[in-house]
């Protein structure tokens, strides 16, 4: 069970101030690192799936995708190992990675990955493509925070940029296609 404590000014005993945020264990800079690493791997892994490649990412960069996966998947091992050896606590801290200020990214990325997964076992094209655009853009914030500190951080968000990009260059493509116009002559 979680232990709170008060990080906001104070005597011992006292209420908190309003308004002020308590921080209790599961705010610990190398559990938030790890949780919100976990969940850009997440993103990663459906956004790989053969079965979803096709609703975000133009088909000719498909196995370029695929061929990516294992050494991305090595990447985030080993920056998840990094994150674990605890030499990083401090500056994850200072980087908005743990304490109370940090559950709003953990929110909002939990949060749309849970419809990602939702809305993937529906084969909802444009559902997928909207919450692959949350999941991806949230999980690339979250990770952006790692980017300085943590071995691989580049690498696992140049990824999450790529998915945002495979999704902008199938917008672009989508406005280009010549839409059909109705027949407005009459046979007379």
């Amino acid at each position: 069970m979680p232990t709170a404590r008060i990080t906001i000014g104070g005597q011992g005993g006292e209420q908190p101030p309003a308004g002020g945020e308590q921080e209790d264990e599961n705010d610990d800079p190398r559990r938030v690192a790890h949780e919100l690493l976990g969940q850009a791997h997440a993103v990663l892994v459906i956004a790989t799936r053969d079965e979803v490649l096709q609703y975000w990412c133009p088909q000719d960069l498909h196995q370029s995708f695929r061929d990516a996966r294992i050494p991305l998947w090595v990447t985030v091992g080993d920056a998840q190992v990094e994150i674990g050896s605890g030499q990083h606590d401090e500056a994850l801290l200072a980087s908005g990675i743990g304490g109370p200020v940090s559950r709003h990214k953990r929110r909002g990325l939990r949060a749309s990955l849970e419809r990602l997964i939702r809305v993937v076992a529906t084969r909802n094209g444009d559902g997928i493509r909207a919450w692959m655009r949350s999941a991806a853009g949230l999980a690339r914030s979250a990770v952006g925070s790692l980017i300085r500190e943590i071995p691989g951080g580049e690498i696992i968000s140049e990824a999450l940029d790529g998915i945002l990009s495979g999704l902008d260059t199938l917008d672009a493509l989508a406005t280009k296609e010549p839409k059909t116009q109705k027949d407005t002559t009459r046979e007379i």
